[in-house]
C-alpha cells in the first residue's frame, strides 16, 4: 500500500486524545484507542489482501517479520526497563506477579485474574495485547476466505459483536472481580474489564477492513451524504434512548446525546467505529482535511505515536505526584503542554535512535496484484 501521510496525522490526533484523556482534560479521549483499532483494521487488511496471491509461507513470513520488527523491540525494551526498575527499586508494584502477562501480550485477559494488580506503568498495554491478538488470527482469515467470504465475515462482526458484548456485560458483571487501584490508575469495574477483551474490539477492526473490502474510498458523494445522515440520525436516536433509559431529559443539548453514545459500551462502540471509518475515508479523500493531517509536524507526531502511547503513562506519574494542578485550567493547560513536549521528546529519541535501527531488517512486500 502506498504511504499516506494523512494517516500519520490520524495517529497523531488519536494519541493526543488518549493523553488528554488520562491527563484529565476530557472524558472521551478513550475514543483515540478505537481510532487506532479501526485504522489497523483498514491498513492490515489492505496489506494482507494485496499479498494474498503469495504462497502461505511467504505471505505469513513477511507479514509477521515486519510486524515483529516494528512492535517487539520497543515493547520488550520497555518491559526490560520495568524489570530492571523492579529489581533495583522494587517497583512498579505488582510486576513480580504480572510479568508473564506482559511478556505474552495477554494483559487484557489478565484483568480477569483476581490477583492482577494494575499499574500506571503497564496497565495501558492492554490495547497492544488486543492488537497482537488481532495479528495472530487476521492473516489466516484474509488468506483463506474468498472476497465475498471476507466481506460477509466483516459485516457479521459489525452486526453481532455488539450483541455478544451486551450479553457478556450482563454475565461478567455477576462473576468478575473489581480490580484494585494502584498508582495513578483508577479502579476497573467488570464492564470496563470487558472493554479490553477481543469481543469488544473485533468489530472495530472489521469496520476498518470494510473500508477496503467494500471499496468505500471510491463511493460517490451521494453515498457519503446518505451515510453521514443515517449515522447522525442513528447516533442522536440512540443517545436519546440512553438518556431516557436513565430518566434524563432527552431534549437536552445535542452534546449530551453524543456524550452518552461516546461512553456507551454496547451499540455505542458500533456507532463510534462507523463514525471513525467515515473520518478515515475523509482523511484519505477530502483534500482540505488531508492537507492539514499531512503537515510535517503532525506527521512527525504520528510517526512516533507508538512510543508516545507506551511512554505517556509512566511520564504522567511524576507530573501528577510532583505538581498540584487542575487539569481544566490555565495552569493545567500549561502543564499539559510541558507534559506533551516531554512525551514527544522521549518518543522521538526512542524512534530516532532505537526503533528505526530495526527497520532496516524488514523484508519487502512482494509486488501487489489488484484484488
Amino acid at each position: 500500500m502506498k504511504y499516506q501521510p494523512s494517516l500519520d496525522g490520524v495517529r497523531a490526533i488519536s494519541v493526543l486524545l488518549v493523553m488528554a484523556y488520562h491527563f484529565g482534560l476530557n472524558s472521551w479521549g478513550h475514543v483515540g484507542v478505537d481510532v487506532f483499532f479501526v485504522l489497523s483494521g483498514f491498513l492490515i487488511t489492505t496489506i494482507l489482501i494485496s499479498q494474498r496471491h503469495q504462497t502461505l509461507g511467504h505471505y505469513l513470513g513477511v507479514f509477521y517479520q515486519r510486524r515483529a520488527l516494528r512492535i517487539f523491540p520497543l515493547y520488550y525494551g520497555y518491559i526490560l526497563l520495568l524489570a530492571a526498575s523492579f529489581l533495583l527499586l522494587a517497583g512498579p508494584m505488582g510486576f513480580d506477579t504480572n510479568w508473564p502477562y506482559l511478556l505474552t501480550y495477554t494483559v487484557n485477559f489478565a484483568q480477569l485474574d483476581p490477583t492482577w494488580v494494575s499499574s500506571a506503568f503497564y496497565g495501558h498495554l492492554w490495547s497492544l495485547s488486543v492488537e497482537e491478538q488481532f495479528y495472530l488470527f487476521w492473516p489466516f482469515l484474509i488468506y483463506f476466505l474468498s472476497p465475498k467470504g471476507s466481506k460477509a465475515l466483516m459485516v457479521a462482526l459489525v452486526l453481532f459483536c455488539p450483541l455478544i458484548r451486551l450479553a457478556s456485560y450482563v454475565l461478567l458483571s455477576e462473576i468478575a472481580p473489581s480490580v484494585d487501584a494502584v498508582g495513578s490508575m483508577s479502579a476497573l469495574r467488570a464492564d470496563e474489564v470487558l472493554d479490553n477483551l477481543p469481543v469488544s474490539c473485533w468489530d472495530a477492526f472489521a469496520t476498518g477492513a470494510l473500508i477496503h473490502i467494500a471499496r468505500l474510498r471510491t463511493r460517490s458523494r451521494k453515498f457519503w451524504a446518505w451515510a453521514t445522515l443515517i449515522l447522525g440520525v442513528a447516533t442522536v436516536g440512540y443517545g436519546a434512548l440512553l438518556l431516557s433509559s436513565q430518566g434524563l431529559d432527552v431534549t437536552c443539548a445535542p452534546g449530551e446525546l453524543f456524550m452518552a453514545v461516546l461512553h456507551d459500551r454496547s451499540f455505542g462502540f458500533t456507532l463510534r467505529n462507523l463514525g471513525i471509518a467515515c473520518f478515515l475515508v475523509a482523511a484519505l479523500e477530502w483534500k482540505p482535511l488531508c492537507t492539514v493531517l499531512s503537515l510535517p509536524s503532525v506527521v512527525l507526531v504520528g510517526k512516533i505515536s507508538y512510543g508516545m502511547y507506551i511512554f505517556h503513562w509512566p511520564i504522567l506519574v511524576p507530573f501528577r505526584r510532583l505538581l498540584n494542578y487542575e487539569p481544566v485550567s490555565l495552569s493545567g493547560t500549561l502543564i499539559f503542554t510541558l507534559y506533551s513536549a516531554t512525551v514527544i521528546a522521549v518518543s522521538y529519541a526512542s524512534y530516532r535512535w532505537f526503533e528505526t535501527w530495526f527497520f532496516r531488517w524488514k523484508r519487502p512486500y512482494a509486488k501487489t496484484h489488484k484484488p
